[in-house]
This record gives C-alpha cells, structure tokens and sequence, in this order.
C-alpha cells in the first residue's frame, strides 16, 4: 500500500511540473475574479480598476494582456469598455464574488504568488493536484494497472487544461469530491461529510443543486437532524453569498450568458421577453452537453453505475448523484461546458475503471475457457 500512495504523490507532483511547465491560461475570467479579490480588501471604482489591471499587466506579456483589454475578436469592444470604464468593471464584480472560497484562496495564494493573477491559476493548479489525489485514492485496493492508468486518463478527461484556468471550477470540484470521499468511509465519516455540505454553495453558488442529491446519500435515521442542519445550512450560505454580492438575478445572468452576449453595463441590460431567444440558447447548447469531452465518459460511467449501484452511499451512487446534477445544471443554465460538470466525469471514470478492474478478468477468462474448450 505504501508503494502505491507513493505512486499518487508521485502523480501528483507530476500534474504541478507539468502544470508549471505550461502557459498559463490567463483566461478572461481572471480579470473578474482579481477584481473580486480587490473589492474583497476595499477597492471600489477607480482604484478597484487600477489595482485589477496594473496586477494584471504584471502576470502576462503585452499580447496576452491586449487581447484580454481589446485586441481582434469576438468580444473586443466589450473587454475595451470594461478595461476604460471603471464603472463598467465594478458592474462585471458581481458575476464572479460569489465565488467565495475561490476568492478568498486567491488574496490568500496571492502573498507568494506575487500577483493575484498569477494565484487565480496556481489555486487551479493546487487544487487539480489534490483532486487527482482523491480520485486516485479510490483505487488504492484494485488491480495495479488500473491504479497506474487512471491518473493519466484522468488528466486527458479535463483535470490537465482545467488545472490551469483562472476559475472556480477545479477547486469547486476539489470541494465536492473531497466530501464524497470522506462520506465513502462510512460511520462518523459520513456525519462529517454532510457537515461540510455547506461549503458547496460557498465554492460555486450553482452546487446548491447538489447539497440535496449528496444529502440524501448521506443521510441516516441517526444523523437526520445534522442532514436539516446541513441543508438548512447550505440555503442560508446560498442567499446570503448572492444577498452580499448583489447577484442580478437568473434573467439577468441568463440573458448576459445566452442571449445579449457579455454587456459592460449589466445593471442596464435588457431582459428579453421572446419566448425563441430562450429556446435558441438550448438548441445551441444541446449539441455542446452530447459531444462535450466529457460526454462519453459520463454515459458510460452512469450505465455502469445504474447497474452496479447496491446501495445509497456507494461511488456509484454519488456517480450518480452526479450525472443527476449535469441534468439539473443544464436546464438552468444550458451553456453545455464541461467544466462545470467536471464531477460527474471524474466520478464516472472512477466507476468505469472499477469496472473493468473487477469485470475485465472475469470476461477474460470466460473467453479463455469457452476457447479452450473441447468440442
């Protein structure tokens, strides 16, 4: 066993040279989220625009940090408006200061980091590390090739590229796979596990959908009063984080995301009332949610689990718990991106190599002896 957990710190350690060798993504969303850390610390208005992007000029070369303020694309005069406009930046903070736990990470990185920027990616990176950590983990008693495999996969299926985004999605899914396997271990694991639930809302606002799904598996007849307390809990954290934040509300959010596009001035957007603008954004992220990179791994991980599953609290149960929140997630917010569903597709390759781990030989030697066998 000792062999193997020096195999995951190997592999783990892997992820952040290989993470740290690469480029950083510096995606657009870093802008937001740096900013958001400032107005965490009391930066508003001017100040708020001129601490986000002197830290940002700081972290990348002046091509990058062009086409993040202007530059030739699809979104140019938007990121123009934001980047002149200081009023304009202050309306973008509260799309992305709901992210609580990643902010806080961020301002706290940020003291070795040297620039919030630069710890937008590297709490990415930590976090990608720790996920692989906990996924692997799962399969410590299972068959030595699998074990070795997994974490290479693991990498190909999105844990690599998303190790390396300035967003919340990579610790969010830390977060939540690190309750799951704390409430695999069972007994007063399992009470802890539902404890921590609040702590989903506070990492991504949108995992409230699965403080419910992961408290049913938690749930016991002896600890059904922690299971209220944790969903009660986990409400409280939901509204009080879009309460402080001045969240502009679904239509809002809907419209900005699928419909208008990104607007600088999001206070002032119109809500469409054309019942085709909202069937439009589904059509067109359907395809994204069936041919995703995930798409394949999901499927085939909740088949497996539907028929494997024997009992509430089980991987394939939580597998399951997981695909149910892709579902749920996409008729609220069809954007169809597999970075928000990057559970599901870790717990679903975990089941999947349990499967073939356990099955595989079994299938094989059936073969072996049906080929062998005399006439």
């Amino acid at each position: 066993m000792s062999a193997r957990v020096a195999c995951l710190l190997f592999f783990a350690s892997a992820l952040v040279v290989y993470s740290a060798t690469e480029q950083p993504r510096y995606n657009w969303d870093m802008i937001g989220y740096v900013a958001s850390a400032y107005s965490y610390l009391g930066a508003q208005g001017q100040e708020l625009s001129e601490q986000t992007y002197a830290d940002v000029r700081a972290a990348t070369d002046e091509a990058r940090f062009e086409e993040l303020t202007g530059g030739e694309h699809e979104y140019s005069h938007y990121r123009s408006i934001v980047y002149r406009d200081a009023a304009a930046l202050q309306q973008q903070v509260p799309f992305y200061n709901i992210r609580v736990i990643y902010v806080l990470a961020t301002i706290a990185t940020s003291f070795f980091a040297g620039t919030m920027s630069a710890a937008t990616y590297i709490v990415s990176l930590i976090a990608g590390a720790v996920t692989l950590l906990l996924l692997s983990s799962l399969l410590l008693r299972e068959r030595l090739i699998a074990f070795l495999t997994f974490p290479f996969v693991l990498m190909v299926a999105g844990l690599g590229y998303l190790s390396r985004y300035s967003t919340p999605d990579m610790l969010a899914s830390m977060v939540a796979i690190a309750i799951v396997c704390i409430g695999l271990q069972g007994g007063r694991a399992s009470r802890l596990a539902m404890l921590l639930l609040p702590l989903l809302p506070a990492a991504r606002t949108d995992y409230i959908i699965l403080v419910p799904l992961f408290a049913w598996l938690l749930y016991s007849r002896e600890y059904w009063a922690q299971a209220v307390i944790a969903v009660a809990a986990s409400i409280m954290v939901y509204f009080a984080i879009n309460t402080l934040a001045g969240n502009y509300g679904y239509l809002t959010i809907f419209n900005f995301f699928f419909i208008s596009g990104p607007h600088p001035y999001p206070m002032e957007m119109d809500i469409s009332a054309n019942i085709n603008d909202y069937i439009g954004a589904y059509a067109s992220g359907i395809p994204k949610l069936l041919t995703g990179e995930g798409a394949a791994i999901i499927a085939a991980g909740t088949l497996l689990a539907i028929f494997q599953v024997n009992s509430r609290r089980s991987i394939h149960g939580f597998a399951l718990a997981a695909t149910a929140f892709c579902a749920l997630h996409f008729m609220l917010f069809p954007a169809g991106l597999y970075r928000y569903y990057f559970v599901a597709t870790g717990l679903s390759l975990v089941v999947i190599f349990l499967s073939a781990s356990r099955y595989a030989p079994l299938a094989y030697n059936k073969v072996r002896k049906a080929l062998h066998a005399k006439p």
